[in-house]
């Protein structure tokens, strides 16, 4: 799947999923040479250094098994940019 997402210091890239579920996931991100770890905590997306991290935007790709992971996300849906506190 891809996403567009937004990190706390402001900064936007799309972001591509490699594999998800519920409260983890693997993502490529612009810009990045290697695989990220994301883990949901307390409701909100955080990478391994702990930086939260705003999904602004999610578009299955052909073939995607998407609905256990957006089913949680269609509930939380936030305007890109509200990172939650």
């Amino acid at each position: 799947m891809w996403m567009q997402v937004q990190f706390e210091n402001g900064s936007r890239a799309e972001a591509l999923i490699m594999a998800a579920s519920t409260y983890e996931m693997r993502v490529v991100v612009q810009g990045c040479n290697d695989t990220q770890h994301w883990e949901r905590i307390d409701g909100v997306w955080q990478d391994d250094s702990g930086e939260r991290i705003a999904i602004g935007a999610v578009i299955a790709l052909a073939g995607t098994a998407w609905v256990p992971f957006c089913g949680e996300l269609g509930a939380r849906t936030m305007a890109l940019g509200a990172i939650p506190q």
